[in-house]
């Protein structure tokens, strides 16, 4: 089941979730209030779609778009052994759009820059 956020964003980004550069923080350590427990507020099951995520060429440093080259490195095979490394169940991998797709059960921080 998906949520939809409904609610003040700046405090919802500005404190509540932290988004960075290959990371995603869901209640920082730092708040000035306790978390709240597990299946409560947002800390609960969530779908993750990450976007545009394509490997890149060691040689050319560019990104690897072709599906069948894509096919060919066993992409989607490797996100999922990242996914599950992170406690996570791997959905589905789109090469069109490079939208890797999974679920985890407490998001409280999300690290991919081990994934690119």
């Amino acid at each position: 089941m998906c949520k939809t956020f409904h609610g003040n964003a700046k405090k919802f980004f500005g404190c509540l979730v932290n988004i960075e550069a290959k990371e995603v923080v869901v209640y920082p350590d730092d708040l000035p209030d306790p978390k709240p427990l597990v299946g409560e507020e947002l800390n609960k099951p969530a779908m993750i779609f990450m976007d545009r995520h394509w490997p890149k060429d060691k040689t050319t440093q560019e990104l690897i778009k072709d599906k069948e080259r894509l096919a060919d490195m066993n992409y989607a095979a490797r996100l999922q052994k990242l996914v599950e490394k992170i406690g996570g169940t791997f959905i589905e991998y789109k090469p069109e759009t490079g939208t890797c797709i999974f679920q985890v059960w407490i998001v409280l921080i999300l690290s991919v820059g081990d994934w690119l």
